[in-house]
């Protein structure tokens, strides 16, 4: 059979000859509303590399940060903010979970618009650079990985 999707009052001259025909399926279709308009919007799957990767391995096991990070799953909500220069990505507690790396810059002239938790790995100490182990607390730790929505300003 043949499928007619079209509007009342068409120009198509053919619609009305078929109309009713045994071999035309007719449907009526509603118009879909617009999306909102995201033009301009950059989507960020942030790498690995993008993130402070021992962040999380500098605190005490009994420290809040791996209790937030616990709750977490992937989906869940996350924002992005700045702290003395650094930017964090909290829970939707506002509790810190991750730190993006030291060069992590957002998308000039862009604003932050939302963020989602796309993975949470796990590290190890042995995992780290020598240089830093030093630093580290923990034989294993997660590491929250975003993606990060900006719209323009």
């Amino acid at each position: 059979g043949l499928l007619i999707a079209g509007q009342e009052g068409s120009s198509n001259p053919f619609l009305s000859e078929l109309r009713g025909s045994k071999c035309v399926m007719e449907r009526s279709i509603s118009l879909i509303d617009p999306a909102p308009a995201k033009i301009g919007c950059i989507y960020q799957s942030v790498s690995p590399r993008a993130v402070d990767l021992g962040f999380s391995g500098r605190f005490n096991p009994g420290h809040r940060v791996h209790q937030a990070i616990d709750e977490l799953q992937s989906g869940d909500s996350v924002t992005l903010s700045q702290n003395e220069g650094r930017w964090y990505l909290l829970d939707d507690q506002g509790r810190e979970v991750s730190r993006m790396a030291k060069d992590y810059v957002p998308p000039p002239g862009k604003r932050f618009d939302h963020g989602r938790v796309a993975a949470i790995l796990r590290r190890s100490k042995d995992q780290t650079d020598p240089d830093w182990t030093h630093t580290i607390k923990i034989d294993e730790w997660e590491v929250v990985v975003p993606e990060l929505v900006f719209s323009p300003d």
